[in-house]
């Protein structure tokens, strides 16, 4: 099991909780873009500094125009309908990437641990 961590406020609570009640740390995956556009997307900077405070097994991974090209097909043909997901690419990119060392992912999107609800990933 591992999660997807963008540094944001859900899955550094769901991470956090996970580690003070289990004392077990996971594989966590985080997208780091190039250093142009960290300002404006700053998950993997995020996901470092929670990495200095709890301890884990972090991988970041990066995301350029390339790495963009270079799997958009594939991605492409993983669909098997229409999703309007704007993190739908890198969200699938770091399945990609996790597969090679987990089975489920567990995700923080869209504050529904509140609710004891998670959103999982079977990759």
């Amino acid at each position: 099991m591992g999660i997807m961590l963008s540094g944001g406020m859900d899955s550094s609570l769901l991470y956090s909780i996970w580690y003070e009640l289990s004392r077990t740390s996971l594989p966590a995956y985080s997208i780091q873009v190039e250093k142009k556009y960290r300002k404006k997307y700053a998950d993997g900077d995020a996901a470092i500094a929670l990495t200095e405070r709890i301890p884990m097994e972090h991988h970041l991974i990066h995301v350029d125009q390339q790495v963009f090209w270079d799997n958009w097909e594939a991605y492409l043909r993983s669909l098997d309908f229409p999703i309007g997901d704007s993190a739908g690419f890198l969200t699938w990119l770091i399945g990609k990437e996790a597969k090679k060392e987990v089975k489920v992912l567990i995700s923080g999107a869209g504050a529904d641990e509140l609710w004891g609800v998670f959103q999982t990933w079977s990759i």
